[in-house]
């Protein structure tokens, strides 16, 4: 009877694991690269979630505004603070700025609407339906 269950329990798993992505990250970094994205500034925010999509690309430092350096992984210490989006837009500004190039900004959460228009954004792609809900992704690029 146990075991009943747990071939019940098995075959449950392995069909949401097919259905939904545990994490959308690889799908990310799949998206760059297919798209040759990889060569601008990304900044990420959370570091958490980005430094999921950011090892799928090979040495590639993304820049966290939560703790306003570059990196791969994410530092847990006490310089990360939460951040608002009109602050993580601002730093992609002034990211682009420094590097001369476009920027790609990767969220968890859609940009507010107005935002997007008022800094002249350009929406590129979405990836949700993750079972993790932190790592869904909303990509948006400023030239």
């Amino acid at each position: 009877m146990i075991i009943g269950f747990q071939v019940i329990a098995a075959i449950e798993a392995s069909y949401l694991d097919y259905r939904y992505p545990f994490s959308n990250a690889g799908r990310v970094a799949g998206y760059l690269e297919r798209e040759k994205l990889t060569e601008n500034v990304i900044v990420g925010y959370r570091d958490y979630s980005n430094s999921a999509v950011s090892g799928y690309l090979k040495q590639k430092q993304f820049y966290y505004p939560e703790s306003g350096r570059y990196g791969s992984f994410v530092r847990w210490d006490n310089h990360r603070e939460p951040v608002s989006q009109q602050y993580i837009v601002a730093q992609a500004i002034v990211q682009r700025e420094a590097k001369n190039r476009s920027v790609i900004i990767i969220l968890i959460e859609p940009l507010d609407p107005a935002l997007v228009i008022a800094q002249n954004l350009k929406p590129l792609a979405r990836f949700t339906g993750s079972v993790v809900g932190d790592e869904d992704y909303f990509l948006y690029l400023l030239k």
